[in-house]
C-alpha cells in the first residue's frame, strides 16, 4: 500500500503470517539517492515487500526506534543496498534482534543534513528511551514512529517504557509546527495538532481512570485493569496492566499516589 503527500511516500508493510505480526508504515523520501525512516519487521513477507515497492535502493535509513517491527528488518536492509544507517544509541538496551555493524548513532538532537535535505532529529522518549521523531524541514512532514499514531493508541509501559516522558514528549510536539504527521502505524494525519491533542487527552483520561479506580478502593493494578478495561477483550488484559502500571508510576513519583508492596492509594 502506498500514501504520498508532499513528496513522502508511506509504505505499509505486513508482519508475518507465522508470528501475526501488526502491519507497519515505513517513509520513503525520493532525495540525495533516497532517504528510508524505519525498515519494517525482519521477516521474509516484509522485506519482499518492501523491496518490491522502493523505486531503487536507498542511501540512507533512520530509525525512529528499536522495537522488531519498525527496526527488525535493518540488518536486511544493510546487506541488501549498504545503506548508512542511523539509530538511537539509547535504545540498544530495547533490541532484542540483531543490529547491522557500522551503524551511526544519533547525537542528541544535532540535526541531520543529507545532501540538500535538513533533518530535525526530535528525542521524545517514553515509548522507548530514545525515540526520535523527524522533521523533514523541506516539506514540513513529521516521521513520528510510535510517538503517535494514525489509529490505535501508543502502548507505553515498563521497564523501557516511562508514562511521564511520553507525556512530557507529547506536550513537545503539540508546542512545534508541523504541516501533516507521517505515523509508524495507521494512515498519515493532515492535523498534526488534532492528532496529538487526541493522544493527550486519551492519556489524561486513562490517568483520571486510574485515580478514581484508586479513590474507590481499588489498589490492585489487576483490579483496576477489570474495571477501567472492561470492553478490552481478556486476553489483552495483561497488557494494560503494564500501561496501567506506568500511569500508577508517574503518579507515585509525582507525590499522587501512595505504594506499599503492590499496593496502591490516593496519597
Amino acid at each position: 500500500m502506498r500514501e504520498s503527500h508532499a513528496g513522502l511516500t508511506r509504505l505499509n508493510l505486513p508482519g508475518s503470517t507465522l508470528k501475526r505480526g501488526e502491519r507497519v508504515n515505513v517513509f520513503w523520501l525520493d532525495t540525495e539517492g533516497g532517504i528510508l525512516f524505519d525498515a519494517g519487521w525482519d521477516t521474509d513477507e516484509s522485506f519482499e515487500a518492501l523491496t518490491g515497492m522502493l523505486p531503487h535502493r536507498p542511501r540512507h535509513v533512520l530509525l525512529t526506534h528499536l522495537h522488531p517491527d519498525h527496526a527488525g528488518g535493518a540488518r536486511r536492509l544493510r546487506e541488501w543496498c549498504d545503506a548508512e544507517i542511523w539509530l538511537p544509541a539509547e535504545d540498544f538496551s530495547v533490541a532484542e534482534f540483531p543490529l547491522p555493524a557500522d551503524t551511526h548513532a544519533f547525537r542528541s538532537e544535532e540535526p541531520l543534513v543529507i545532501g540538500a535535505q535538513q533533518i530535525d532529529v526530535l528525542l521524545t522518549p517514553g515509548h522507548t528511551p530514545g525515540h526520535r521523531c523527524f522533521h523533514i524541514r523541506e516539506c514540513g512532514g513529521l516521521v513520528t514512529g510510535d510517538m503517535v499514531l494514525g489509529e490505535g493508541s501508543t502502548w507505553v509501559g515498563p521497564p523501557h517504557g516511562d508514562m511521564a516522558l511520553y507525556m512530557a514528549s507529547l506536550e513537545r510536539l503539540l508546542a512545534a509546527g508541523h504541516r501533516f504527521l507521517a505515523p509508524g502505524h495507521g494512515p498519515l494525519q493532515s492535523d498534526p495538532l488534532l492528532k496529538i491533542e487526541e493522544f493527550l487527552v486519551h492519556r489524561r483520561m486513562r490517568e483520571h481512570q486510574v485515580l478514581e479506580a484508586l479513590e474507590a478502593g481499588l489498589g490492585d493494578p489487576a483490579a483496576i485493569v477489570r474495571r477501567n478495561y472492561a470492553d478490552t477483550p481478556e486476553y489483552l488484559h495483561p497488557l494494560a496492566e503494564i500501561v496501567v502500571r506506568a500511569h500508577l508510576a508517574k503518579l507515585c513519583d509525582e507525590g499522587r499516589v501512595l505504594r506499599r508492596d503492590d499496593r496502591f492509594s490516593v496519597a
